[in-house]
């Protein structure tokens, strides 16, 4: 293998491939990335197994070939190099890198034991990537970042009747969000949270990308005209979601986000102690929610905000942390609050919109 490319391309791919390098690997090929030169391209893969990363970028080949690199060892190399042309050059799994006034050598392994990444299977539906982008951080804060249930730490895809759905839910809020797609594609998996944020982070400024699903059905695969992203699916039941949202709504509160997320930062003062706890008290005769916390050993405090409320005066307590994310992500300038009982979930909705729907269980204060 021999080429020609230049280091500011070989180190931007390098540094798209290098998120899926296993740091712990039992396998001391997962922390490598594979480099070929064919077809008049350079292609760099990295897998940790449950997902993969391709990438190719533009080289003058002179002799085709792959070789195997040590990933951080060779990704830092080419980042130290100055900007412009650079030549790489392999031979038993030796590759020489050559500047205008360096030359390093790195020693790899033998190509064939770096795993094969399937990125073929059968076509699901294509999206514009900024749709993702946009909507994806309005369900993956919800995933659990406890390993205890692999399956709760994945996001929800569903299509049905020209409808994409997406759900994060973590035992304690669930997220939902859905987007259209072409009509008559039908299926069901449930995808690693993290999969699909390194689809967004690489995909925002692609034209477009193709979803697939592989032949075994125990991956996907997301397409796009400079990366080929293939992650694992995760096993097991995803909980019935819809039956843990509520139906019968006593209160409604709409209210002013950003007038709700600067409340509460004057009452988070307060509850950064005693488990987190904020109260909301709604009443409607002074179209006011009431916010309160208050630690033992600090003190307490309370603030008000204007919300336009129909039904019942209500009680409810959350964690703020919970209220505090679902408000920086649901992306829209008022809130509906549907109050469904002091020990039942709270829904926060867009005003304007129905595409979108975040629930979180309510804290037991003890009187």
């Amino acid at each position: 293998m021999k080429f020609k490319c230049l280091s500011e391309n070989l180190s931007q791919g390098l540094s798209a491939v290098s998120h899926a390098v296993s740091t712990k690997a039992s396998l001391p090929v997962l922390s490598h990335i594979l480099l070929e030169a064919r077809d008049g391209s350079i292609f760099l893969s990295a897998t940790n197994l449950e997902i993969s990363i391709r990438t190719s970028l533009p080289a003058e080949l002179e002799e085709e070939g792959a070789a195997c690199l040590p990933g951080r060892v060779f990704t830092e190399l080419i980042s130290s190099l100055p900007k412009g042309e650079i030549s790489l050059a392999e031979k038993n799994n030796l590759v020489t890198v050559k500047s205008q006034k360096t030359s390093s050598k790195i020693n790899g392994l033998n190509p064939s034991e770096f795993p094969k990444i399937s990125v073929s299977g059968k076509p699901l539906f294509s999206l514009n990537p900024s749709v993702l982008v946009q909507e994806l951080p309005k369900v993956s804060f919800s995933a659990a970042t406890d390993e205890g249930r692999p399956v709760l730490t994945g996001i929800l895809m569903e299509a049905l009747d020209g409808t994409l759905t997406l759900v994060g839910v973590d035992g304690f809020r669930l997220s939902e969000k859905k987007i259209s797609v072409d009509k008559g594609i039908t299926f069901k998996q449930v995808v690693p949270a993290k999969a699909l944020l390194e689809v967004s982070r690489l995909l925002s400024s692609e034209d477009s990308m193709e979803v697939l699903l592989s032949d075994e059905e125990n991956q996907i695969v997301f397409k796009s005209p400079s990366f080929e992203i293939c992650s694992r699916l995760l096993e097991g039941s995803f909980p019935d979601y819809k039956k843990i949202i509520p139906q019968n709504v006593l209160t409604t509160a709409e209210f002013s986000v950003e007038e709700m997320r600067a409340t509460l930062r004057t009452v988070s003062v307060f509850a950064k102690d005693e488990g987190s706890v904020v109260k909301m008290i709604l009443n409607p005769e002074k179209s006011e929610i009431l916010l309160s916390a208050s630690a033992s050993e600090v003190g307490e405090n309370e603030a008000s905000l204007f919300a336009k409320i129909t039904g019942e005066a209500a009680e409810v307590s959350f964690n703020i942390h919970y209220l505090n994310d679902c408000l920086a992500n649901i992306g829209e300038e008022d809130v509906a609050f549907r109050f469904t009982g002091p020990l039942t979930p709270g829904i926060f909705v867009p005003v304007a919109k129905t595409d979108y729907l975040h629930l979180i269980m309510p804290i037991r204060v003890q009187a």
